[in-house]
């Protein structure tokens, strides 16, 4: 690994371990637990369509490796679910790469457990 992707690996690790929150996700017989990044925007931003960004969903953030398969079970229709410990249960809506290959952002819906 070189220098500046462990750099940035070291960078979120910091950000998550700081202001993040524990996120479990329940994969058929498997528990996965994680720190993630997690927002939930308050108020309507200018950008509200662009992308298909949503700026009023909440949406996780987290690394690869974090919980593993969640993407592709959420890519080929399986509905799943994560609990973000203090915040909530919701539904995945969509997983999307970040560009630098590595980060996952999810979209969440609140659901009822």
């Amino acid at each position: 690994m070189n220098i500046f992707d462990s750099l940035k690996k070291q960078a979120f690790d910091v950000v998550v371990d700081t202001m993040g929150y524990n996120a479990t996700w329940l994969s058929e017989s498997n528990s996965f637990t994680a720190r993630v990044g997690y927002k939930d925007p308050s108020e309507k931003q200018e950008l509200s369509g662009i992308d298909s960004w949503n700026p009023d969903e909440p949406f996780m953030e987290y690394r690869v490796g974090f919980f593993e398969n969640l993407k592709t079970r959420v890519d080929t229709g399986n509905l799943e679910h994560v609990t973000i410990e203090g915040i909530g249960y919701f539904a995945v809506v969509e997983v999307k790469t970040k560009y630098d290959g590595e980060t996952f952002i999810a979209r969440l819906r609140h659901a009822t457990p």
